[in-house]
């Protein structure tokens, strides 16, 4: 009887190694899962909702997203060259050096410009992400502020922007105006959302992400609605960036 009881004790025991040892294993494995699903559609790391325990390697009470393309996609056929999930907790940083981002397949700007041509940057979908600022060699200046520039070039005001060349552009990042995210610092969205460019419901490209653009000076055509290059408007280098947290598109 004694030896039963041991037995049934060492099977308890087992089981509940076992069951332990299952449950520390199992979110590998859905996070690899999760891996496998993001890199389909060219991203990597988990598409869940924020991971808050990492808060303190990035933005504080939640993360971005951040991707890079090459071309103008029509609404709800677009794709990335390269997504970044939790780019900020990822590489312990609360800005983007967009001379020296930190994931090597991201598309580089200097891969797709020529070292003498002539661009401009734009903005497009700043009234999501007002907390933004853009670090243009040394000088920082809202999204907001800089779109109204954008606006105004669309209006016909082709001096409104800088011509910039890889000779002339020598700093160029994205940065925050706070450690503190909040839906006026950077738009929350699914990341499927904007990789796939749904429009907004109020037509915004990339479904309201904070799209930076490079586009050839001369043949740049932006347009007027949602602020991005036409598909013959030049394109030369996009980014776009959220706060990856909604479960919907925006």
């Amino acid at each position: 009887m004694k030896k039963n009881c041991k037995n049934i004790m060492f099977s308890i025991v087992l089981g509940a190694a076992l069951f332990g040892s299952f449950q520390n294993c199992s979110p590998v494995k859905m996070t690899a899962i999760d891996e496998a699903a993001s890199t389909a559609l060219g991203g990597e790391g988990d598409p869940t909702a924020a991971d808050t325990s990492r808060d303190n390697l990035g933005l504080k009470g939640g993360h971005f997203d951040f991707d890079t393309s090459s071309q103008i996609y029509d609404f709800n056929e677009g794709e990335t060259d390269r997504h970044i999930h939790e780019y900020d907790n990822k590489f312990d940083v609360r800005s983007v050096d967009l001379f020296n981002m930190l994931d090597r397949e991201l598309t580089k700007i200097p891969a797709n410009v020529r070292p003498t041509q002539e661009f401009i940057i734009t903005v497009a979908n700043a009234e999501n992400s007002q907390g933004t600022l853009l670090n243009i060699n040394g000088t920082l200046i809202s999204v907001v502020e800089y779109q109204k520039k954008v606006d105004q070039y669309i209006a016909g005001n082709y001096s409104a922007l800088q011509t910039y060349n890889l000779g002339t552009l020598k700093d160029f990042k994205i940065e925050f105006s706070s450690d503190t995210i909040s839906e006026a610092i950077l738009v929350p969205i699914y990341y499927k959302c904007p990789i796939a460019n749904k429009p907004s419901a109020t037509g915004q490209y990339r479904n309201g992400a904070l799209v930076i653009e490079l586009l050839d000076k001369s043949i740049a055509k932006l347009n007027a609605k949602t602020r991005v290059a036409t598909k013959d408007g030049g394109l030369l280098w996009e980014a776009f960036i959220f706060w990856h947290r909604d479960s919907k598109c925006r």
